[in-house]
């Protein structure tokens, strides 16, 4: 049986009187999962709340886009849309939540003090966590390498897939809880929250699946008279320690990308959570504390000066840090000779519009209005606080005028507001330091670098708060590491001041702060283009090499791009900010080294050992 919901009219993306006739919802109201892609098409304010519409490349066959945009949807109708800041605060507010020690279960005192976690949207705190000392950090390393090995990384492949699924279960079980904490320390929207949360299960599952990818090979070494009767067996096996340091802007989804991973590979770890958005994990720490043997992983918020002294210590053999490339760089001098480094360190994500995007004819009008609305979503969605936000993007001259268009109507109709407002679009960015960086920059690119403001730019901050010095690095940077302030308390950011409006630019020349730097902010800058090969060289004329998207029809330059581009992924037909969570997923250059994605990043928890056999009679 299909049920049907009327979708708000007047909604960006969405059509008026389009009806959803999706599958039935399961018994826990969570939405069906969907595509691991960016959250939603980006609805404009008015209309009564809605579900929103799951994310559709804008190039699927007709018959693909049509099942996806029926049936497959972020947020059902019914009670799983709706959530008020009253009833999130008396779910969540003031309650002083645990970190995670191995071996001494949940801990309410740090010896490190406490930390308040702000509301973003407000800057009011509504939950306080503890923060470990360096002692407590480095026991905790002490414990975990001891312990690992002899509990989690002793036990079968069947059991830590058992673990992972049961630990999934329980997240989707709770799922309320956590949407509500993602929405109040990260300002996401309520429907974007319920779409992390989804993410962050199909994660852990995923991971589940892969445990048995650490098996090995055999294989005889009769090739040369020199090695007859040998041959040789490999296996994977697990480490003692991860230390695990993720950012603020997915402080569920991107913690599962690392502890699915370490679980499935057998290694123990240690989780240092964002300190303006350590919620999530700390509730996170509640179910794991029911299925993983004791002491074999910790989650403790700490100083981030001591995250270099960590990863110098030989106890710690893998670490995965997801922040800002000057953090990242500079822990990769300090750590330990021999310690496994996966560094995601972000970008100024390139979009590329090709020529034979937009079909001739009629066609091409709807190919305008989906392409628009893709790249909408893919720059501001997050409220641009993604590492693959659609930054920099190149129209061919063709088609510019009227996907500039379609462009300045979507983004004049983006509302800014309370992430628990139906009407919301993009909620606050993470701090009034955030919002102000990220103005500097875009008045600097209208007067010093030729921009010309199509829609947004004007920031509700007042004049003093524009003139107080911003943080040098702050908001690009993942709160939690060194360089930026987010181990204090954030400076106050509710208000109208932390809701930066939807901005889009054209004619920013590429050595602009606004084209160099990571953004991390609703702003896209567009431009246009003649020649393909000239734009490829424009793309790869940065300093990051994260991921890049590319609408084209032909084969031929899809594969020269993928030939050329200097980044970790190419995204063909769709944005960059698009991730499903099983890809393989790192960059080139300063965006990174490894590979994230459950498949991948096992081989990074675990290390590979080689028997040589002898064949004897």
């Amino acid at each position: 049986m299909r049920h049907a919901a009327t979708v708000a009219p007047g909604r960006a993306g969405f059509s008026s009187g389009r009806t959803w006739s999706g599958p039935p919802l399961p018994p826990s109201g969570l939405p069906p999962a969907g595509l691991s892609a960016p959250a939603a098409f980006l609805p404009s304010a008015g209309g009564p709340p809605g579900p929103a519409r799951a994310v559709v490349p804008a190039l699927l066959d007709a018959t693909r886009r049509a099942e996806l945009e029926g049936g497959d949807y972020i947020c059902p109708p019914g009670e799983a849309a709706y959530m008020t800041r009253e009833q999130a605060l008396a779910l969540l507010g003031g309650q002083q939540l645990p970190m995670w020690l191995p071996g001494a279960g949940p801990c309410t005192e740090g010896d490190g003090g406490r930390l308040p976690v702000l509301d973003k949207f407000t800057g009011e705190p509504f939950a306080w966590v503890p923060q470990a000392s360096r002692e407590q950090m480095l026991d905790a390393v002490a414990v975990i390498h001891e312990n690992s090995p002899k509990t989690l990384g002793a036990l079968p492949a069947w059991q830590r897939r058992g673990i992972l699924l049961r630990i999934a279960a329980d997240v989707r079980a709770d799922w309320r809880r956590f949407a509500t904490a993602i929405s109040l320390e990260n300002g996401k929207p309520w429907r974007d929250s319920i779409t992390e949360v989804m993410r962050s299960i199909d994660v852990l599952e995923q991971s589940a699946e892969v445990v048995t990818a650490m098996g090995g090979e055999w294989r005889h070494l009769d090739e040369s008279p020199r090695a007859e009767g040998l041959s040789y067996r490999t296996q994977r096996f697990p480490l003692p320690l991860a230390l695990l340091v993720t950012p603020f802007n997915f402080p569920l989804n991107l913690v599962m990308h690392k502890i699915g991973p370490a679980i499935a590979a057998g290694t123990g770890f240690l989780l240092k959570p964002a300190a303006r958005t350590p919620v999530s994990s700390m509730l996170l720490g509640e179910i794991l504390a029911r299925h993983l043997p004791a002491g074999c992983w910790g989650i403790a918020p700490c100083q981030s000066s001591l995250v270099g002294e960590l990863l110098a210590d030989g106890r710690v053999s893998v670490a995965s840090f997801t922040g800002s490339p000057a953090v990242g760089l500079a822990l990769r001098q300090v750590a330990h000779p021999t310690l496994h480094l996966v560094l995601e360190l972000g970008g100024n994500a390139a979009t590329i519009v090709d020529q034979s995007a937009v079909r001739p004819g009629p066609e091409g009008a709807g190919d305008i209005d989906r392409l628009a609305a893709r790249i909408t979503a893919g720059g501001l969605g997050q409220s641009g606080q993604s590492c693959i936000s659609v930054q920099r993007l190149f129209v061919h001259r063709e088609h510019y005028d009227a996907l500039r268009q379609a462009l300045v109507e979507r983004f004049s109709r983006v509302r800014s507001g309370c992430p628990f407002d139906p009407a919301t679009d993009i909620g606050p960015v993470v701090s009034l330091d955030a919002a102000r960086r990220i103005h500097q920059r875009v008045r600097d690119a209208i007067d010093n670098h030729g921009g010309k403001l199509l829609a947004g730019g004007v920031w509700p901050g007042t004049d003093e708060q524009l003139d107080e010095q911003a943080t040098p690095g702050g908001a690009g940077c993942a709160p939690g590491t060194a360089g930026s302030r987010c181990d204090t308390i954030p400076d106050p950011c509710g208000g109208p001041a932390v809701l930066y409006p939807a901005t889009l630019l054209e004619g920013v020349d590429a050595s602009a702060g606004l084209a160099q730097l990571e953004v991390f902010g609703p702003v896209v800058l567009l431009q246009a283009f003649d020649d393909f090969d000239a734009v490829l060289a424009q793309v790869n004329d940065s300093q990051f090499g994260l991921q890049a998207g590319l609408f084209c029809r032909d084969v031929a330059r899809i594969e020269k791009a993928f030939r050329v581009l200097h980044v970790g992924g190419l995204v063909v037909n769709n944005v960059s900010n698009t991730r499903a969570d099983a890809q393989p997923y790192g960059g080139l250059k300063d965006s990174g080294i490894g590979r994230e994605g459950p498949r991948r990043a096992i081989e990074s928890f675990s290390e590979e050992r080689v028997m040589l056999m002898q064949h004897i009679d």
